[in-house]
């Protein structure tokens, strides 16, 4: 029986997610629109009068609302292109979107400079003031950077070229998910499945391996046809980091990228060094995947199979009590409001159509609910995707409940901490609830499908994306062909030979580089295994009954931007400036392998 995507007009309205609770008709997202749009010319007015505090007071409140006003246009238009990119007015909206947010970037540029260029101590004095008092992080952040700010007039050009830089990552997003197209995949039954970037998780996870051969080949080749496309879009996105990092001052794209965050080039070495010290613990999983699957060669398409030949099945609603109930150890104070957004308020978009953006995220900004996008598989995985996203998504309510907007932003190694801390907690809850065998090798696998994804491809993409920015900065050209022959290079050495090639295996095996959008955020995939050691240690002070732990965690949530990231992170209970935690979650991963070999002895 074949296999088909339903284009969005015929998926049930209850399992997508309400737009309409930002805006409730297209013409009321062009009335806000053309409101801020108005609205921001009159930020200029504050120019030169910033040394006044109550002056001072009024422009940070009124750039807090214009700007959060700004975002929310941005996030019903984002996440109108994600359901369905085939629709022409989302793209359109998306860079209306974009064009206003840069005109509030170049209209605010002036700000930074003018408060650098108070006497010495006057910015300071601010922040103790009460009313201002609030801001004194913001202030602190301002200074940072000050060796790197430039002029008002550059500062002002900066701001309206925002909308150019994105260029390169609009016109992948727009290749990506609208015009690339994939030929179906075929079943050892000879049923055909269509292939798209929302079905090709459950078809590489499929029980049948000629499924996951035909399905593995079909969409590597479909991002091959267009190699050379996606790697002047990547190559191109790049060089404008290297443009800016060195128009600034910065010594390096790593500078540019991870200080702002409060990070440093060390964290990004941490988590290189400490996968290269450990890989060897990845070669001990394939040859046990390997026996586990009883193939005499294991391929790289089989790199994804469920290693229990019984699929567990779980629905979208099983899939939500599980994640409500694994959650409980944090209190009515987090589940409350996770279950009024799963059950009423439509915060999840659920499952794939012709047109939807690929993998899953979570979204949203001041004034608005959390949105979650998904492309939900009906097994466990699918669950703890539910689980990864909702981590983000009550992160985001928690710190829009507890902050300004000011702080509402906070980095990406946080974000992936609170995201992963929950498929570690609900994946405790579970494995304590239920002993049978069949469910705990499924549940098994979900550990080793999170651990593969946060713990191997994405440092491996990281050592890629280093190479990457390293030759651009030297002024080398790079293209297709090396980006390929990189990628293929370092999972090869992933591998470390467990997992065999065939010829036309190489290819597509280098092209995975193309299939992650990730890269187009550069210096964030290392953060997700960062993210997953800070979750490992958290959920286990929590598990425990650590005393405080709870506590910490949530304040940890409430923090938001308001603090260094390393900062919330060792009041919450773990230190990310050492390798420590990174070693002791590859300790974890050891552990699994350890199962799976003491199973398949």
């Amino acid at each position: 029986m074949s296999q088909t995507v339903p284009h969005r007009s015929n998926v049930d309205p209850r399992l997508t997610w309400d737009l309409e609770s930002i805006f409730a008709t297209p013409e009321a997202w062009e009335a806000e629109r053309a409101s801020v749009q108005a609205a921001i010319p009159g930020l200029a007015a504050f120019a030169g009068h910033l040394a006044d505090s109550a002056r001072l007071l009024a422009y940070l409140r009124e750039v807090e609302d214009l700007g959060a006003r700004a975002y929310r246009v941005m996030v019903y238009a984002s996440l109108q292109e994600s359901s369905d990119g085939t629709v022409p007015e989302a793209a359109a909206r998306v860079s209306q979107a974009q064009a206003l947010l840069a005109g509030f970037g170049a209209t605010t540029a002036f700000a930074e400079p003018e408060l650098l260029a108070l006497p010495e101590g006057t910015l300071e004095a601010l922040a103790e003031t009460p009313e201002l008092s609030a801001y004194a992080y913001y202030f602190q952040q301002v200074r940072e950077r000050a060796p790197h700010t430039r002029s008002v007039e550059i500062e002002a050009l900066f701001g309206r070229l925002s909308a150019v830089f994105a260029g390169p990552y609009t016109a992948y997003s727009a290749l990506m998910n609208v015009d690339l197209k994939f030929s179906p995949a075929t079943g050892s039954d000879d049923a055909t499945s269509d292939v798209t970037n929302g079905s090709i998780g459950a078809l590489l996870g499929s029980s049948d391996r000629a499924l996951r051969a035909s399905a593995f080949a079909s969409y590597a080749d479909g991002f091959l046809a267009f190699k050379n496309t996606f790697a002047s879009l990547l190559v191109s996105n790049v060089r404008q980091v290297a443009l800016q990092a060195k128009e600034r001052g910065y010594e390096s794209t790593k500078d540019f990228v991870l200080r702002p965050q409060s990070l440093t080039p060390a964290a990004l070495e941490n988590v290189l060094s400490v996968f290269e010290r450990n890989v060897g613990v990845w070669h001990r999983y394939w040859r046990a995947r390997k026996a586990a699957l009883g193939v005499d060669t294991l391929r790289p398409h089989d790199v994804f199979a469920p290693l229990g030949r019984e699929k567990v099945e779980v629905s979208y609603d099983e899939a939500v009590e599980m994640v409500l109930s694994g959650m409980a150890p944090l209190g009515e104070e987090y589940v409350a409001p996770m279950r009024r957004g799963l059950l009423e308020e439509r915060w999840v978009d659920v499952y794939p159509n012709v047109g939807k953006s690929s993998g899953a995220f979570s979204s949203g900004g001041p004034g608005t609910h959390p949105f979650i996008l998904l492309n939900h598989s009906n097994d466990l995985p699918g669950m703890s995707v539910l689980a990864h996203e909702l981590g983000h998504s009550m992160h985001t309510y928690f710190t829009q409940r507890s902050q300004p907007v000011t702080y509402a932003q906070y980095g990406m190694t946080v974000a992936e901490t609170a995201s992963n801390f929950n498929q570690a907690m609900v994946r405790a809850h579970l494995l304590a609830q239920r002993d049978e065998a069949a469910f705990v090798l499924a549940m098994l696998d979900e550990a080793f499908a999170n651990f593969h994804r946060y713990f191997f491809v994405m440092p491996t993409l990281a050592r890629l994306e280093l190479r990457l920015h390293e030759a651009v900065e030297r002024g080398e050209g790079v293209g297709a062909e090396q980006l390929n022959a990189w990628t293929l290079e370092l999972f090869k050495e992933g591998y470390g030979g467990e997992v065999e090639f065939e010829p036309e295996d190489e290819a597509r095996v280098g092209i995975t580089w193309a299939q992650f959008p990730h890269l187009f955020a550069p210096f964030y995939v290392h953060q997700y295994a960062s993210g997953i050691a800070a979750a490992t240690a958290l959920s286990r002070r929590v598990l425990s009954g650590q005393e405080g732990a709870r506590d910490a965690y949530l304040s940890f949530l409430k923090a938001g931007g308001s603090l260094p990231q390393l900062d919330a992170l060792r009041n919450a209970g773990v230190d990310l400036s050492t390798p420590a935690p990174i070693e002791e979650a590859f300790k974890g991963v050891e552990g699994l392998v350890e199962k799976l070999e003491g199973l398949v002895r």
